[in-house]
C-alpha cells in the first residue's frame, strides 16, 4: 500500500485546545488483516436466507454469527460467520424489524416506530424495549455516549440522527446540514 502525502496528524489538547502538535510526516493507513477499504466477506442476502427483502443486518460476536430481518415480516434469520445459513426464527411481539445493532450483551432492533426491542441473543426473546423520543428505523449502537455508559443512535430517512441514553433519554441531535446529507439510511 502506497504512503499518503496528503494524511497529516494534528492532535489538540482537550484541557488546553490553544496547545497543538501536528505531523508532516507521511503515514499510511492500514486496518489489522487486510488493506484500507479491502472487502472482508461479501455474502448474497437473498441466496443465504432464500428470498430477498433482507432489511436489518446485525453480528453478535458473542455467538459469532449474523442475524438479518426480512422486510416487513417477523422473520429473522440467523447465520454464521462464513456465511451460511443457520436458521429462521421469530421474536414474539417483534415484527417489521429495520435495524439491529449489539451492544456488547443484547441485540437491540429497530422497527420504524418510537420502540426499541432489546433481545437476548441466547433465548432470541425480548427482555425488556426503550422508548425512542423519535421513530427509530435505524439503530446503532454509541459505547461513548452517556459519558461511556452507552446509547443509540436513532432516526428516519430524514429525521435528525438523534443520540439516546440507553432508556430512551434524549441527549441531541444532529442537524442534516452538518452531515452534507438529504437522508440516511
Amino acid at each position: 500500500m502506497a504512503s499518503s502525502s496528503d494524511c497529516r496528524v494534528r492532535v489538540t489538547s482537550v484541557s488546553t485546545p490553544g496547545l497543538t502538535d501536528q505531523s508532516n510526516r507521511t503515514f499510511a493507513l492500514k486496518p489489522p488483516g487486510g488493506d484500507l477499504w479491502s472487502i472482508q466477506f461479501n455474502y448474497d442476502a437473498s441466496t443465504v436466507t432464500g428470498a430477498g427483502g433482507n432489511a436489518g443486518v446485525v453480528f453478535i460476536p458473542s455467538l459469532n454469527e449474523f442475524w438479518t430481518s426480512r422486510w416487513a415480516t417477523n422473520v429473522l434469520h440467523r447465520w454464521h460467520a462464513d456465511g451460511s445459513f443457520i436458521t429462521s426464527f421469530t421474536v414474539a411481539g417483534v415484527s417489521g424489524v429495520r435495524g439491529m445493532t449489539f451492544d456488547g450483551t443484547s441485540v437491540i432492533a429497530s422497527t420504524n416506530t418510537t420502540t426499541l426491542y432489546v433481545i437476548d441473543p441466547g433465548t432470541r426473546a425480548v427482555t425488556s424495549t426503550v422508548t425512542s423520543p423519535v421513530t427509530a428505523r435505524y439503530v446503532a449502537y454509541d459505547p461513548n455516549a452517556d459519558g461511556g455508559a452507552g446509547g443509540f443512535w436513532v432516526g428516519t430517512f430524514t429525521s435528525a440522527p438523534t443520540l439516546i441514553k440507553k432508556d430512551g433519554t434524549f441527549i441531541r441531535s444532529l442537524t442534516y446540514g452538518s452531515l452534507g446529507v438529504s437522508s440516511i439510511y
